[in-house]
């Protein structure tokens, strides 16, 4: 993750096919069908990589929610993150059904930036505001500094 101050979604790929519905039908936990205890952890530290890259997304931008992709080799799910947690799609084959992919991202790219999760109630402060924050900043310093400020 080089700028997530910059994203608007992120995609992220896993070696590992342990998200796909079909193959989870029936098993008790999530990492059952993966036959070696490497692929398991792998596949036990994915989600808390993708909260991680959601959280950074959040931390630098203001937004209330987002939107990521998450890959196996087979399968997709859309996620749409917020400050509470997320939403995962059920999982789809794209190589059964190879065109949703594209789909979203069309859609994605055709999204104003509110409808990708910007935070709109934010506005620019005007020179009245700055000056108001200047004399109250003023203030707490000369309560905390006394006569030194």
């Amino acid at each position: 993750m080089s700028q997530p101050g910059l994203q608007q979604t992120f995609v992220h790929i896993s070696l590992t096919n342990y998200a796909s519905d079909e193959q989870v039908e029936g098993k008790a936990f999530l990492y059952d069908h993966l036959s070696t205890a490497k692929e398991r952890e792998c596949a036990r530290q994915e989600p808390g990589q993708q909260a991680f890259f959601a959280t950074e997304n959040f931390s630098q931008q203001h937004r209330n929610f987002l939107f990521s992709n998450f890959m196996t080799p087979t399968h997709a799910h859309f996620l749409r993150w917020d400050r509470a947690g997320v939403v995962v799609s059920q999982a789809s084959n794209y190589k059964k059904v190879p065109g949703f992919i594209c789909e979203f991202l069309w859609h994605f790219s055709h999204m104003s930036h509110e409808q990708r999760g910007g935070d709109m109630s934010l506005v620019v402060a005007t020179k009245d505001d700055e000056r108001i924050f200047k004399q109250a900043s003023e203030a707490h310093i000369r309560t905390q500094l006394g006569a030194q400020f």
